[in-house]
């Protein structure tokens, strides 16, 4: 992969179903003051992708954030940020899929339940893994056709809907409360997230230490115009948006009637497909790492013998993928994510932090630190069912290191 193949991983990582959904949120408890709170979730962003992109330049393996951590803190402690980062990424590929189901109704009926919703989460999810298993060219490929197909109508709704907006409702009346600004910048800053994805398959990019932190910065600042255009517009055309979960149909339906709301909606199922994709394609190739470095069984790194993709990994992805999102046993696990992200800048923005201070380079530290101390307070700020449910997982992956290291030392 190129340089703007791994930005088109990184842009299909970010958005997906939160930019269909979130803009409501935003617009219920914050109004027009949400246009600064995605300035502020989109400069954490940075921050975080800023310390990716430093670690970025001195690793040519697979692994990403697992890689950079493990090299500065320790195997054990990559190892646990790996295990969070895998275990989010399937939680978020069955909660996912269940979106691009819900979208796909429009236009199929048959898949509002039962065994056509079964068919439909089988048969998609099957498809993507079936592009992944075929080679890195042809899911890369389909990564830059994804990207196009997420960021098109995006573009859409802010250049037709800019000629129907009145730009007075952007005025905040007054600032709003400390607290709730920032609950909306850590919803958005999970909206943000994804942009790690593109560092997990280094070995397949052509000069990874040239191409990641430029891709990690372009998807981060494409995608942050992008959001910023999109809630303005939608302020500025739909004053009831905050009672509309569907917001950008339901924005566009008022300026474009039902053309308007199915361009979005299929919109809507086009990102939420090239997130699960994205996902596919970084998932497997974690687990190609741990395997590479024996903390996986060495039958799930095993490459296609023509392929040369983690066929083994990529298929037990989707049959656990599509299991969550038959059977939505996934919702429980649904708070992994957010921990789980934050946990995986915070590791990351700290190994940059350690790597510079062991080579007494001190003045370059501020932006990891910030980082850092960011993300310890953003995990704070979760509620406390969430951190109780987030505190099982390293639990498991201690139990999962040590089983892997023990049969190794056999």
């Amino acid at each position: 992969m190129g340089r703007w193949s791994l930005a088109a991983v990184g842009v299909g990582g970010i958005i997906g179903a939160g930019i269909y959904t979130l803009p409501a949120t935003v617009a219920g408890s914050l109004g027009a003051a949400s246009l600064p709170a995605y300035l502020v979730a989109a400069a954490a962003t940075l921050i975080f992708g800023h310390s990716m992109a430093v670690l970025g330049r001195s690793f040519e393996l697979s692994g990403g954030p697992y890689l950079y951590v493990a090299s500065a803190l320790g195997e054990f402690w990559g190892f646990q940020v790996g295990w969070f980062f895998a275990l989010a990424r399937l939680t978020a590929l069955g909660a996912v899929t269940n979106v691009f189901v819900a979208y796909l109704e429009r236009f199929v009926p048959a898949c509002s339940g039962g065994r056509g919703r079964a068919a439909a989460i089988v048969i998609s999810l099957g498809l993507l893994a079936a592009i992944n298993v075929a080679g890195i060219r042809d899911t890369a490929l389909a990564m830059n056709l994804f990207a196009v197909g997420k960021i098109l109508p995006l573009l859409l709704f802010i250049l037709a809907g800019a000629f129907f907006a009145d730009w007075r409702r952007l005025a905040i009346p007054a600032p709003p409360e400390p607290a709730t600004f920032g609950h909306a910048v850590l919803l958005l800053i999970f909206a943000f997230g994804g942009f790690e994805f593109l560092t997990v398959p280094a070995e397949e990019s052509k000069r990874p230490t040239e191409h990641v932190p430029f891709a990690l910065l372009a998807s981060i600042g494409c995608c942050s115009l992008l959001y910023l255009g999109v809630q303005a517009v939608a302020l500025a055309t739909a004053p009831e948006l905050a009672q509309h979960h569907d917001a950008l149909a339901y924005a566009a339906e008022r300026w474009a009637g039902a053309a308007g709301a199915i361009t979005m909606a299929a919109g809507a199922a086009v990102s939420t497909t090239g997130t699960n994709l994205a996902n596919l394609l970084v998932t497997s190739r974690l687990l190609y790492a741990f395997s590479r470095d024996r903390l996986m069984p060495p039958w799930l790194g095993a490459l296609h013998p023509r392929r040369r993709t983690p066929a083994r990994a990529i298929v037990l992805l989707f049959a656990l993928g599509a299991t969550l999102a038959v059977t939505g046993t996934f919702a429980h696990l649904v708070a992994l994510s957010a921990a789980a992200r934050l946990v995986t800048y915070g590791a990351s923005c700290a190994s940059v932090f350690r790597l510079r201070w062991t080579a007494r380079r001190v003045r370059p530290l501020v932006l990891p630190a910030a980082g850092a101390l960011l993300s310890v307070v953003l995990i704070v700020m979760l509620p406390p069912r969430d951190l109780l449910l987030a505190a099982a997982a390293p639990l498991a992956g201690a139990a999962v290191y040590l089983a892997m290291k023990a049969r190794y030392a056999a």
